[in-house]
């Protein structure tokens, strides 16, 4: 993250204000008001004009899901040109085989670009799109007499953050060869966390047999160069259209312990996932397993730690998806018996309350709880809100879920969350116990602030594509937080602003959510 920039002028401010009116269906564009894009599409290396890059503008503000872009392919000069766009706000990517989707002026990966404003008949021309070729890590995967392991898996990651909290995500992944060996490709340049793991029992996905053996020695999850989490772990970096080698492990049995159980209603057959709660890589299952005729599971070099199970059905031959899930602490000693029965999840109903100004009908809007712990990303209730504001959620699993609702209109904010008689200020909703404790209401408000401004460099020259973030007084409000990035003019809005206390702050490098 880079220190604060020289200038920043604000144009407009945080006071609430007087409810829009439903802007109605935009009218089409006249002709001589549409735009047109054009430029240059480069290796960010060499230089040399990239081929067959396609080059996409989305719209910065919208509504919608699933929104058409607008595109175009470059020709052997790199070059490419987008005619017919409306007026107005646009994110602008390119991708092309071999080099790192990139949005235009980014940073790096997780890092904002900078945004496209697109004024009435403007031509926007020598516009330079830089990508950078992907990078590779790669290395070997040996036992502790030195033998080559093949069928080793490999996970690249990067960190992120969630709610607040780091964590880690998957950014490529890899299996080791009859030689042990690995290449995990397409990575953009950045610094990565390299773990592997490997199961002795081969095959993950394999019909079980329930052995009743004590504790024993098995390969744990390690991370490079020989870390059991990622606090242990070093960070490889990879160079654009780089080669990061030698990256190798020499794994060692260590002693570990099996988590064994059956489904006592498994149907046709199910597959178990086990996610650990502890290493803070967000929603990715370490093992996964299916049951064999009794519905029995197997999972075996399960190093001591915080798990979640969850199981599904093989098959869904109509009727609502069933699930199961259980909270495993595994220790000295081996984890037998544990039993899962697939059933209806537990439903919480829900209302979206509309306050003064605000329409909800025909807006396909969605509520949805996540998990506030990042490793339980899996289990995600979201449900469909109706034109009468009432939805319903299924619970997963019993925990504490940040509420949303979206997409919301930019003017639109969450005003309050109460479950039953509890007041939410922050969006967490306690839900540790089940779902027991009332109706969810979630009131929407029309007021949202707003504010406009430029963000200037130490040379007082326009600041493009740097990070703009509005931060609240109650800094563990997360929901509460902001974030724009300036366009090609230094530019930047932020719209929806629930009233209150807030700094504002700009960054010219800082990644999404830190």
């Amino acid at each position: 993250m880079k220190g604060l920039l020289a200038s920043l002028l604000l144009l407009g401010a945080l006071a609430g204000q007087t409810p829009p009116a439903v802007s109605p269906p935009q009218e089409s564009v006249k002709p001589e008001d549409r735009c047109s894009v054009e430029g240059t599409v480069l290796n960010l290396q060499s230089g040399e004009p990239l081929k067959k890059a396609h080059v996409s503008l989305a719209p910065a503000d919208t509504q919608k899901f699933n929104v058409a872009s607008l595109g175009a392919i470059a020709d052997a000069a790199g070059h490419f040109l987008i005619q017919d766009v409306n007026p107005g706000k646009y994110r602008f990517y390119a991708d092309r085989n071999g080099s790192v989707t990139t949005e235009y002026q980014s940073k790096g990966r997780g890092k904002p670009g900078t945004q496209l404003t697109l004024s009435k008949g403007q031509k926007l021309k020598d516009v330079v799109f830089k990508m950078a070729p992907h990078g590779v890590v790669s290395g070997k995967v040996v036992d502790e007499d030195g033998e080559p392991l093949a069928g080793a898996r490999i996970q690249v990651m990067r960190t992120m953050y969630r709610n607040g909290k780091k964590s880690l995500t998957g950014a490529a992944s890899a299996s080791s060869d009859d030689r042990g060996e690995f290449r995990a490709y397409g990575l953009a340049p950045g610094k990565y966390y390299v773990s592997v793991s490997y199961d002795r029992g081969g095959n993950a996905l394999q019909q079980v047999e329930i052995r009743k053996e004590g504790p024993e020695d098995g390969y744990a999850v390690t991370f490079f160069p020989n870390g059991s989490s990622s606090a242990q772990a070093s960070l490889v970096e990879v160079t654009a259209g780089g080669e990061a080698s030698g990256i190798d492990f020499r794994l060692t049995p260590v002693h570990t312990a099996r988590i064994s159980g059956k489904i006592t209603n498994p149907g046709r057959g199910a597959i178990v996932f086990l996610m650990s709660r502890d290493s803070g890589f967000a929603g990715n299952p370490m093992k996964n397993a299916i049951t064999d005729d009794k519905g029995a599971f197997l999972f075996r070099n399960i190093a001591s730690g915080s798990y979640t199970i969850s199981a599904q059905p093989m098959m869904v031959q109509g009727g609502e998806r069933q699930f199961a899930q259980a909270l495993i602490e595994v220790g000295d000693s081996n984890v037998d018996g544990v039993q899962l029965t697939f059933g209806a999840a537990p439903e919480i109903a829900g209302v979206v309350a509309a306050g003064k100004g605000v329409d909800l009908k025909n807006r396909s809007l969605m509520a949805t709880l996540s998990p506030e712990d990042a490793a339980m990303t899996m289990a995600t209730p979201n449900g469909e809100v109706q034109d009468d504001g009432t939805f319903k959620l299924k619970l997963l699993l019993p925990d504490r879920y940040r509420l949303s609702v979206y997409p919301l209109p930019p003017e639109y904010y969450i005003k309050s969350i109460r479950y039953g008689d509890t007041e939410s200020p922050d969006a967490v909703v306690d839900l540790s116990k089940g779902a027991s404790g009332g109706e969810l209401t979630v009131t929407i408000a029309a007021d949202g602030a707003r504010i406009d401004g430029n963000v200037q460099d130490a040379n007082e020259q326009a600041a493009t594509g740097v990070s703009v973030v509005l931060a609240p007084d109650q800094r563990d409000y997360h929901t509460l937080y902001k974030m724009a990035n300036t366009d090609q003019n230094g530019h930047f809005t932020i719209k929806g602003i629930k009233p209150g206390k807030y700094k504002l702050f700009a960054w010219d490098e800082v990644q999404w959510g830190q």
